[in-house]
């Protein structure tokens, strides 16, 4: 499988990163992973924890056709979420920062 980041449709955004699908907003919060909201109130509806070792904006990418959160990670790999639960689903190695 190979994924090109600027397939995906995201935003940066002053705290970390984010990706919005028209329903929903995913943002990288910085201290603890991932934060989903419902727009356009704004409600958090869900959070999914992952590790942040180095605290930098990580990009954010929303796979509607699979059902995937994408996070790129801060040390070689990038982190698989599932879109309706926010269960972490795989860690993807990367060698090569554009391309998964």
């Amino acid at each position: 499988m190979c994924i090109s980041w600027s397939n995906f449709h995201t935003k940066p955004c002053d705290s970390g990163h984010s990706a919005i699908d028209g329903q929903y907003l995913v943002v990288s919060n910085l201290l603890s992973g991932l934060d989903r909201y419902k727009l356009p109130r704004m409600e958090r509806i869900l959070s999914s924890p992952h590790t942040i070792i180095v605290n930098v904006p990580l990009q954010v990418a929303i796979v509607p056709q699979e059902g995937w959160i994408v996070c790129r990670g801060d040390n070689g790999f990038a982190q698989l979420f599932c879109f309706s639960s926010g269960k972490f689903l795989a860690c993807l190695s990367h060698n090569n920062s554009s391309t998964l």
